[in-house]
């Protein structure tokens, strides 16, 4: 029973702070890397990525888990200065299907590059998780997150933010435990 209640308090306390280090996500843009990494599958993270990439905080733009049926970057109808060209610079990835599939899809175009550094760009209730899974891949790349924002008011998002929390801890006691044999 005492260990029982030992791991109900140690796992509240986490998703404590797991939810106040997603709700105090800063984005900070005075850090210019390389490239900007988007992953898809949230409201507003693909028109972030171009925002970064417009201001000239990112050389190239990296979209991954692009649907495969999509050909062209104009398909996804961004909103791009007239003058601005994006297929000068903004690569597809479409082979990814999950969080660990976007890692590995990016590291492989991060490593092709040989960047040294990018921004992340995801929600930001499913960034911890992404940066796990990216900083395991790039160990060498400097990795500058840029949350996507999460209004915290909403049941949804309390919802997102334990089930996130879930597969954050998957993946972080997966690469504690599993890590020295992958």
């Amino acid at each position: 029973m005492i260990v029982f209640l030992i791991l109900a308090v140690a796992w509240g306390i986490g998703l404590a702070r797991f939810s106040a280090k997603v709700q105090n996500q800063n984005i900070v843009w005075t850090n210019a890397t390389d490239a900007v990494v988007v992953l898809t599958g949230g409201p507003g993270r693909l028109q972030a990525g171009a925002d970064v990439l417009i201001a000239g905080m990112a050389r190239q733009l990296y979209i991954t888990g692009v649907d495969p049926a999509v050909r062209d970057i104009r398909e996804l109808n961004l909103n791009w200065p007239n003058s601005f060209d994006p297929s000068c610079c903004v690569a597809l990835g479409q082979r990814a299907t999950d969080t660990y599939g976007n890692a590995v899809e990016a590291a492989m175009w991060v490593q092709a590059q040989k960047f040294s550094s990018m921004r992340l760009v995801t929600s930001a209730y499913h960034m911890p998780r992404a940066l796990l899974e990216f900083k395991r891949l790039l160990p060498g790349v400097r990795i500058v997150p840029h949350p996507v924002g999460i209004n915290t008011g909403a049941g949804l998002d309390r919802w997102l933010i334990w089930s996130e929390y879930h597969k954050y801890l998957v993946v972080k006691l997966g690469h504690h435990y599993l890590g020295q044999y992958l």
